[in-house]
């Protein structure tokens, strides 16, 4: 469970940042542009936080395998 919530807080705050600085830097309101950043950041932050929660399981994996010996 504990991994559980620390994948979703990656994914959370991997779209947060990847959402919340360009719109901050925008100087107009543009729908279209809000909407195609929202889109990207999320789609990046699947990717990246993808590769991470891999990460986390190849280490966690090693650590049990390493316990065991």
């Amino acid at each position: 469970m504990k991994k559980q919530k620390l994948r979703i807080w990656i994914y959370v705050l991997l779209f947060l940042l990847g959402a919340a600085l360009p719109i901050l830097n925008m100087r107009t309101f543009d729908v279209k542009a809000i909407v195609t950043v929202v889109l990207l950041s999320l789609i990046g932050a699947l990717i990246i936080g993808t590769v991470i929660n891999i990460l986390i399981n190849l280490l966690s994996d090693q650590k049990e395998t390493q316990e065991e010996k």
